[in-house]
């Protein structure tokens, strides 16, 4: 997985999704936490029983996130790269967004020799 450690820890510091990482048996997201974070939503994932709170690291919105698992992924606003239950125009800005780093990504990937490279191509 790459991240950008600052990036990660902003999203996941967003009150709601603090609420929703804190039920879930997650510490506190700050910066010396990060592995230990990181770590459970592995263990989680390996485990075999999907983890709803990835969207949270992926960056999704906190109210979708807790839509799906209140929901449990039924009766949500809208569907794209995941199930929206909060604001459909905030979501559709946000998928127009993912798409576009995508297909940035997805041409570096074609065009340079290394991850570092790509990643070095997008600052």
């Amino acid at each position: 997985m790459v991240y950008d450690p600052k990036l990660l820890i902003l999203a996941l510091n967003q009150p709601q999704s603090r609420r929703l990482l804190c039920q879930e048996g997650y510490a506190e997201p700050t910066f010396e936490n990060l592995p230990a974070l990181l770590g459970l939503l592995a263990k989680r994932m390996q485990q075999g029983s999907f983890p709803h709170e990835i969207g949270l690291f992926l960056g999704y919105p906190p109210e979708d996130v807790d839509g799906f698992i209140r929901h449990g992924g039924r009766r949500y606003r809208l569907a794209g790269p995941w199930k929206v239950y909060g604001s459909v125009a905030r979501a559709k800005k946000l998928f127009g967004a993912y798409d576009a780093c995508r297909a940035t990504y997805l041409a570096r990937c074609c065009s340079l020799n290394s991850l570092a490279e790509v990643l070095a191509a997008g600052q």
